[in-house]
């Protein structure tokens, strides 16, 4: 693995993609998504349609962030991070 290419999960390089909006959230570079996506165990279409985009093809490549929102979703799918109870 390079080392332009982060950790992911709990342990993440970049545990500020899985903070909360308030508390220093840093938007998911296309790498990320990516492996959300595998670790959620989705496509990008199925993940579009959880999430409610259209599609993601403009995030995967980098034209567009995703969301707070549309982030934070995709990471309650994959288990990544746990709901407010």
């Amino acid at each position: 693995m390079s080392e332009d290419v982060p950790a992911y999960g709990l342990d993440a390089a970049r545990p500020e993609i899985y903070a909360r909006f308030d508390a220093g959230w840093s938007p998911p570079v296309p790498v990320e998504i990516r492996a959300e996506l595998q670790k959620a165990h989705l496509t990008a279409k199925a993940a579009a349609a959880l999430i409610g985009v259209p599609d993601l093809a403009s995030y995967l490549n980098g034209d567009r962030q995703l969301s707070y929102s549309a982030w934070r979703l995709l990471c309650l799918y994959s288990g990544s991070v746990e709901g407010v109870g």
